[in-house]
């Protein structure tokens, strides 16, 4: 009698690593945080409608206020996954400062760490920039945490401003992969920009472009000389 292999022996499921969990449970909150723009944005609507005269558009009657509904349903959906108002993001962004990462992620920076460096090699060889640098900015900008969120604003493994994000195409600062490709974007933008020095492009991710060809190097901020210290340090202990 011969035995089926694929029925005799269980299948192994794949656990998900700690990373991919927090990411989908901060996907979530995105998603929430959307919704909730949407009803709002909806309900903004329905009070301007109220102050304009009533059209036909939608006929009348009970029919005409549930294609009236459905529409206003629409729009605000659509207004809110562009970010329109940005109040989702505003949410999100307080929300994550102030929820701790899970207890999983806490307790397995390695993995953290393992995931994290997948993501980054396939970009970094096609940006043409050394995946440990990239490693060591990660390090020093968020500690390889996906939903790190700093007092100004920026977010994510890269941390990763909403007007720099836009500049490098990025839609979803929250996406670890399309944050580490902006970040990844940004740092070759800024390494061509220097001719390949790499403190002038660090400092300048770190204090703005701007600041860097303003003094003619590496900015005398104590906070910049630091981060650059830091980062290049970080990196020889990779």
């Amino acid at each position: 009698m011969k035995t089926d292999v694929t029925t005799a022996l269980p299948l192994k499921k794949e656990t998900p690593s700690p990373v991919d969990e927090a990411a989908r449970q901060r996907n979530k909150l995105r998603q929430a945080a959307r919704d909730f723009e949407a009803v709002f944005v909806q309900y903004l609507l329905r009070s301007m409608r109220r102050s304009v005269p009533k059209t036909d558009l939608f006929g009348q009657g009970l029919s005409g206020e549930f294609y009236e509904s459905m529409f206003d349903q629409s729009v605000a959906r659509a207004v809110a996954s562009k970010r329109g108002l940005g109040l989702a993001d505003k949410i999100i962004e307080e929300l994550e400062r102030r929820l701790p990462e899970p207890a999983s992620a806490q307790a397995s920076a390695s993995a953290r760490r393992g995931w994290v460096r997948k993501l980054v090699e396939p970009t970094a060889r096609k940006y043409g920039v050394d995946a440990k640098l990239v490693q060591a900015v990660i390090q020093v900008e968020s500690g390889f945490r996906v939903g790190a969120v700093s007092p100004k604003g920026a977010v994510g493994l890269m941390q990763l401003m909403p007007d720099t994000a836009a500049e490098l195409g990025v839609r979803d600062r929250w996406n670890p992969v399309e944050n580490i490709t902006g970040g990844v974007k940004y740092l070759r933008q800024l390494l061509d920009r220097f001719e390949g020095r790499v403190e002038w492009a660090l400092a300048a991710y770190n204090a703005g472009p701007a600041a860097v060809e303003r003094h003619g190097g590496v900015p005398p901020y104590a906070e910049t000389r630091r981060y650059v210290k830091k980062v290049l340090q970080t990196y020889r202990d990779l």
